[in-house]
């Protein structure tokens, strides 16, 4: 008990001078990952008035930022003005992170090739961080893991490299990124979670994160590890509902769209979730296996999650069985010609990850069908280990196909265009509700 205590009043007097620090904006805060969570933190830091240094290991984004190109579709290059005279890029160097007060950690969680958690980026982090960690400084973890990780995996790598202790020395914290790609200012949501083991540790981040965002503060970092996955297991289970209810309702000849605006009018109780061809992005194709592995790795079980799972991963096959049964038969063999419309896996978004566009693409082109896509975020695809372009929208309306997919409904994209390509139109988004001249040529899927 007298330990504890010591440690608890050594970063005590540690916090203190930290928040005042932070309110003298006298830090320098150091962003690891410059991806679709980093630079927007980069920027929310730079306009707070702290010193930031963007550390990543890719040139190309390195390059873009020295040349104050963004190197975001969803950021423009205007925006990066904020960052200005505050801010520099640079690679990690001889295994160590550039000097700083604060590391805020936002690399990617992906999946490994045999679906487990892919932790790689985070402990190589922990890793060049904890060479540079000196006492009283702040590590913060953004990225996406499961509970337990930033205890197990990232505080023994810090203490071990930097020969400090977390809760002693420095803080260590979990504030999981809440980001929005395609939102009206590409940035953050300002309402977030900053999860710690000590009151001094959460005290600290939270004086942080309180110039640039609005903190909750929760008990400790698994609690805050847990809510992010709980966030999008609760996204995916939704959906997954929604793409059970239209499928249920188009079969007793309802329209499902029809159904969930007329429920969405009761003002408590429901939230409505629309039906789609999958879903894609980092956050719910992923984040719900953090959580089912790390449940598994301890005897536990979330049946209702892997349902739900295994409803929003057969989507694209079900959109495929719908087109390709209503193709006409060709001489030649091949299947007949379908354009895909939008790669992105969401609305106004360049981000092509886990987009159920690519499946689609891939399952089309295996059972004969010529295909091709447009999409004016996507200006590159990989689909079946091909890389593909584009089409102009112009090229792709000149032509007969037998079969358009719209997969994505961007905003700038004339949907009821297409509906002179093709003498069948497959509208996973209900984009082309009420167009008129849509009428049978329009199959809901």
């Amino acid at each position: 008990m007298a330990e504890c205590g010591a440690i608890a009043e050594g970063l005590a007097l540690e916090a203190g001078r930290f928040i005042a620090r932070v309110e003298d904006r006298d830090l320098t805060v150091c962003v690891l990952g410059l991806g679709y969570v980093g630079l927007p933190l980069a920027l929310d830091l730079a306009k707070a008035g702290f010193a930031v240094v963007g550390c990543d290991s890719s040139p190309a984004v390195l390059d873009s930022l020295a040349a104050r190109r963004s190197p975001l579709p969803h950021i423009a290059d205007a925006a990066l003005e904020a960052l200005w005279p505050r801010f520099a890029a640079v690679a990690p160097a001889a295994g160590r992170a550039p000097a700083a007060d604060v590391y805020l950690i936002c690399v990617p969680t992906p999946l490994s090739p045999s679906g487990a958690p892919d932790m790689g980026a985070v402990m190589e982090a922990a890793e060049l961080i904890g060479p540079a960690l000196t006492r009283g400084a702040l590590v913060a973890l953004e990225s996406t893991v499961y509970p337990g990780a930033t205890a197990e995996l990232v505080r023994p790598r810090l203490e071990r490299l930097s020969g400090l202790r977390a809760g002693r020395d420095f803080a260590l914290a979990h504030a999981p990124e809440r980001q929005n790609p395609g939102g009206a200012s590409g940035e953050q949501s300002r309402r977030r979670l900053v999860g710690a083991d000590s009151h001094a540790e959460r005290e600290m981040a939270l004086g942080l994160y309180r110039t640039f965002a609005e903190p909750t503060a929760v008990d400790s970092l698994a609690t805050a590890e847990a809510a992010k996955l709980s966030e999008n297991v609760f996204r995916l289970v939704n959906i997954a509902l929604a793409n059970e209810l239209a499928a249920t309702f188009r079969g007793m000849g309802l329209d499902p769209w029809a159904v969930a605006r007329a429920a969405a009018t009761k003002p408590f109780g429901f939230m409505p979730f629309a039906a789609g061809p999958g879903v894609g992005g980092h956050c719910i194709p992923v984040d719900p296996v953090y959580l089912t592995w790390r449940a598994e790795g301890m005897g536990l079980s979330l049946p209702l999650v892997d349902a739900a799972r295994d409803i929003v991963g057969r989507r694209p096959a079900e959109v495929c069985a719908e087109v390709l049964a209503a193709l006409p038969p060709r001489a030649a063999g091949g299947r007949g010609r379908v354009l895909v419309v939008g790669a992105a896996y969401k609305r106004n978004v360049g981000d092509a990850r886990h987009s159920p566009a690519v499946e689609i693409i891939e399952i089309l082109a295996e059972a004969g069908c010529e295909t091709a896509y447009c999409d004016p975020f996507v200006p590159q695809l990989e689909a079946g280990g091909r890389l593909l372009n584009a089409a102009p929208v112009d090229e792709v309306l000149a032509r007969d196909w037998d079969a358009v997919v719209i997969v994505t409904d961007h905003d700038r994209v004339d949907h009821a265009a297409f509906l002179r390509a093709a003498p069948l139109v497959f509208d996973t988004r209900n984009v082309l509700a009420g167009v008129a001249g849509a009428g049978a040529r329009v199959v809901q899927v």
